[in-house]
């Protein structure tokens, strides 16, 4: 027996709906990262909603997946604080 096929379906749901978001953002990060201002709020709600997803299942969010974006948001950070600087 498969194991996702013992877990409550619920509980299975949950997985695919965490795995969508998580694909979503793979699938979406290089636009993001190519132009960020464009998707900064499409990107930040989908973020945070699979991180909190991630928060009610007891599960890490894979940081691999989130690192591209991180990376872009501190760049977009630094670039705010060089104009605010200037």
């Amino acid at each position: 027996m498969v194991v996702s096929q013992r877990l409550p379906v619920e509980c299975r749901q949950k997985r695919r709906c965490e795995s969508a978001i998580e694909e979503a953002i793979v699938v979406l990060s290089p636009g993001f990262v190519a132009s960020p201002k464009q998707y900064f709020q499409q990107m930040r709600q989908i973020v945070s909603d699979y991180v909190r997803r991630c928060g009610e299942m007891g599960v890490e969010p894979n940081l691999a997946v989130l690192d591209p974006v991180v990376r872009t948001y501190e760049r977009l950070q630094e670039e705010e604080r060089s104009a605010v600087a200037s």
